[in-house]
């Protein structure tokens, strides 16, 4: 049976006395029976990526890291994004990282900047933004899946995916669903599955997007474990309820102590129970107490 491997993000740790944290955490997953790692957001800065590999723990990265541009395979210029593959395959193979999560497919042709600590996530994608793909002026998708642009850019995702894997077959590139906004392409299980590739499944932003596509949340969780593909997934709690306006619709990374109508005890049992086995508390704050919960929940 697959060791339970939880991770807290990076941005968790910056700024604090994170070998600390970090031992903390380990003490209790050791306990537990538990892998303890750590994953490296986009937004780290380089000096504090060596420093965390410095506690010991095991990294998994969130690409792209130390990098120009987001890595959106959707583009009929691979330039941009392969500059940023290569650039964080070069730290995880230094560092010793095995899997990558990222984003990777937008809508659009015009280059996108990675977002960091000097440039926010609307400054980098609003460039993305196009109005006949975008719901009642705002940036939320409308279904454009049938649209004979989307299957044209689902097939290049899917071949330079398999490009990506065989030339840099030492690193498991997984591919995250989207927060629906900017053209975002991979947003419910149905597209996560018809790419056939390794998969980070990103709990918030996709119900999210089953509130935005009146879509069973749960439905689509088993329709994502049934690809077989789960690599990673990403939890975190949303504030968003089943029934919210559009203009209610935000991201999640909230802490799991946040009310919320996602049922997460249901939630990680579910991923438990099917071999999922790599979990990231994708949220600013992750702690101990995190953990705990999720030991009470497998209990």
């Amino acid at each position: 049976m697959n060791r339970l491997r939880v991770e807290y993000p990076s941005q968790c740790l910056l700024h604090t006395d994170y070998k600390k944290q970090v031992e903390t955490a380990q003490d209790f997953c050791a306990r537990q029976g538990w892998t303890f790692g750590v994953q490296i957001h986009n937004t780290t800065p380089r000096e504090w990526i060596e420093a965390l590999h410095g506690t010991g723990a095991p990294l998994s990265f969130h690409a792209p890291v130390c990098s120009e541009y987001f890595m959106n395979l959707a583009n009929r210029d691979f330039s941009f994004a392969l500059d940023s593959v290569q650039k964080t395959m070069a730290i995880m193979e230094q560092l010793g990282g095995a899997l990558a999560v990222f984003h990777g497919f937008l809508m659009t042709d015009a280059p996108i900047l990675a977002f960091n600590t000097k440039r926010s996530f609307q400054d980098c994608m609003e460039v993305a933004y196009r109005k006949e793909l975008s719901q009642r002026k705002t940036p939320l998708c409308r279904n454009f899946f049938r649209l004979p642009e989307y299957t044209e850019r689902l097939e290049r995702v899917k071949h330079r995916l398999r490009q990506i894997q065989t030339d840099y077959p030492a690193i498991t590139w997984c591919i995250e669903n989207d927060f629906p906004v900017y053209g975002g392409g991979v947003l419910l299980s149905e597209q996560m599955g018809s790419l056939a590739a390794p998969l980070c499944l990103d709990v918030s932003h996709l119900w999210a997007s089953c509130v935005l596509f009146k879509k069973d949340f749960f439905d689509q969780v088993k329709m994502a474990i049934a690809t077989k593909q789960l690599r990673c997934v990403h939890i975190h709690a949303s504030r968003l309820l089943r029934k919210a306006r559009l203009s209610e619709i935000r991201d999640g990374h909230h802490s799991f102590r946040q009310p919320n109508e996602m049922e997460l005890p249901e939630l990680v049992r579910l991923f438990y129970e099917n071999q999922v086995r790599h979990w990231v508390i994708e949220t600013p704050e992750a702690d101990i107490r995190d953990l705990e919960l999720i030991a009470d929940w497998l209990q």
